[in-house]
């Protein structure tokens, strides 16, 4: 069971931290700062692993409930694609890939 978690959560984690560069690639016309975005994107998303085990453990240690810290969660995730469907630009062209 064990090894059958850790192989499914690899493959779902390195999904999220590889594809990452190729949507920030897609979503944003500007190709000079890319680089920036994505260092932005991962900072905030481990600003996000790193805090909300904190913030979940103290709304259970004080409401006796992990609802709270999901919640939450799910608010900002829910805020963060909103921002992002926000900044998505229009294309008249559509993506390709190189090398096809």
């Amino acid at each position: 069971m064990v090894i059958a978690f850790a192989i499914i959560h690899g493959f779902a984690h390195g999904v999220v931290v590889s594809f990452n560069p190729l949507v920030m690639t897609a979503a944003f016309d500007d190709k000079k700062y890319v680089g920036r975005l994505i260092a932005i994107g991962l900072l905030i998303f481990t600003a996000g692993m790193g805090t909300m085990p904190v913030v979940t453990s103290y709304a259970f240690d004080t409401t006796g409930s992990y609802n709270p810290g999901f919640a939450l969660n799910c608010v900002l995730v829910l805020s963060a694609a909103i921002f992002f469907r926000l900044c998505w630009s229009t294309r008249s062209t559509p993506v390709t890939v190189p090398g096809s």
